[in-house]
């Protein structure tokens, strides 16, 4: 999902701007089995915000992943700087928050954004998780 630029941009406090784009994805290890879902995200400034820490709604430090961190001059802004980062989450804790929706804040050294996903997102996703979980492997 994508954040609305017109939306953010009339928010007065820019820590309460919310991250650009995130998507969730499950994956697995073929070789050991293993698997784990991510909210993946990736957000785009003028400015390095260099988001390290998250923290969610009910003050619980999620698992955080830097992935990549680079300038560029095809984002939003015309030349800024895209940070990429992965927050690790449970089917768990995704079937707790199914209902309300998810609010995370992501904290860097040069400031914070609002990571809000609704609760149909969650929702829709862990219906097509569930899914893949009950199919048998292709390969």
């Amino acid at each position: 999902m994508k954040a609305n630029l017109l939306v953010e941009s009339r928010k007065r406090d820019r820590s309460e701007w919310q991250i650009d784009q995130y998507y969730l994805r499950a994956m697995r290890d073929e070789s050991t089995g293993t698997g784990f879902i991510q909210i993946y995200c990736s957000h785009e400034e003028i400015d390095w915000l260099f988001f390290d820490h998250a923290v969610d709604i009910d003050g619980h430090q999620m698992e955080f992943h830097q992935v990549s961190r680079n300038t560029s001059q095809h984002t939003k802004y015309g030349v800024g700087i895209i940070e990429d980062f992965a927050i690790d989450v449970t089917r768990d804790y995704l079937t707790a928050k199914a209902a309300a929706g998810l609010r995370i804040r992501v904290y860097g050294k040069s400031g914070d954004r609002t990571l809000v996903i609704p609760a149909f997102y969650i929702q829709g996703f862990l219906e097509r998780y569930d899914t893949f979980a009950v199919e048998p492997s292709k390969g």
